[in-house]
């Protein structure tokens, strides 16, 4: 049985976060505070598994919160505000600081129900996944790539963070490199700017036909599906639905001799992609040290070859690919 906590300084909050976490299957609800301060020192006592927070509380603000716990433990922490709206920068900042997700709070974009059921389905996802240590990493042997080779990662809830980790450990001189990361709609620009401020590295939304260069992060829009062909970025039209399979496209179109990162998130995208996709080399994100471990493990069932490995070890490879020329 999973643990959990409610962080939120309105009571009606909090009874509305308990009923909807208390229909999760396997999730209990233990304790709810009022205060960012609280929290911490529910954490000190307790360890839940999973944690939604609020962002403005009285004293210190959630993010100071969130900072504290992830500095000391290894919960799930859902960042469940009116300020983390789609496309806002605190959301942004929130899954960058470590947060598995963001909720926003019911407004005028979103209704208590439309809430409840966005919430819930959050919760039960990270409720299921084995918070143990992570498993030891497989070694990834370092390769010379050429001017037409890419790297490309995938990654849904839980990915931000290890993302940006692993761009911000990429060396001055490296080969381009496809993102594709499941975002609400209105995300992708606020994280293409997130990413360029906090890795120092040259990064772009992708356009269609998009030409791949080297030393250069090109992240898809997460409203179309892509796919490589002649060293460009082919844009697909506008899909409501493009998350699920975004990974699959771009996956199944790399000529091969690429290499393919599959980091935490929910579902299974990525592993049809490779499947059939024995010439590419991948990687994932040893799953117990993922927020939702889904779409690594899929991929490790697709691709038994795939390489399990912590988020260092997986920008340390990364690094040590090549010293490719820049396109």
């Amino acid at each position: 049985m999973r643990t959990a906590l409610i962080v939120d300084d309105s009571r009606f909050f909090r009874a509305l976060i308990a009923d909807i976490l208390g229909q999760c299957k396997g999730l209990v609800v233990i304790g709810a505070v009022a205060t960012a301060q609280d929290a911490v020192q529910f954490c000190d006592r307790h360890t839940p598994d999973l944690i939604t927070m609020d962002v403005e509380l009285p004293g210190a603000n959630g993010f100071h919160a969130l900072r504290a716990i992830l500095g000391r433990y290894d919960p799930r922490i859902v960042m469940v505000s009116a300020f983390t709206g789609r496309g806002t920068r605190r959301a942004i900042e929130a899954l960058a600081l470590g947060a598995a997700e963001v909720v926003e709070k019911p407004g005028k974009s979103c209704g208590l129900n439309g809430f409840a059921r966005r919430l819930g389905a959050v919760a039960q996802a990270l409720s299921v996944v084995d918070t143990g240590r992570p498993e030891a990493g497989g070694t990834v042997p370092s390769v010379a790539m050429k001017r037409d080779q890419v790297v490309a990662i995938a990654g849904s809830t839980g990915a931000i963070d290890p993302l940006t980790r692993i761009l911000s450990a990429l060396p001055n001189i490296f080969p381009p490199i496809v993102v594709i990361q499941h975002l609400p709609p209105g995300f992708s620009v606020r994280l293409a700017e997130h990413l360029a401020d906090i890795t120092a590295k040259d990064v772009t939304l992708a356009g269609d036909e998009t030409r791949l260069r080297g030393n250069r992060i090109h992240l898809l829009p997460s409203e179309r599906i892509a796919h490589i062909a002649g060293g460009r970025i082919k844009l697909g039209p506008q899909a409501t639905n493009a998350a699920p399979r975004a990974a699959d496209a771009v996956f199944a179109s790399l000529p091969g001799a690429d290499t393919a990162v599959v980091l935490s998130g929910m579902g299974r995208d990525g592993a049809n992609g490779l499947a059939g996709k024995g010439d590419v080399r991948v990687l994932i994100q040893c799953p117990t040290s993922c927020a939702v471990d889904a779409m690594p493990r899929a991929t490790q069932i697709a691709r038994p070859d795939a390489i399990s490995q912590t988020v260092t070890q997986i920008g340390d490879a990364l690094s040590g690919l090549s010293k490719p020329l820049p396109i």
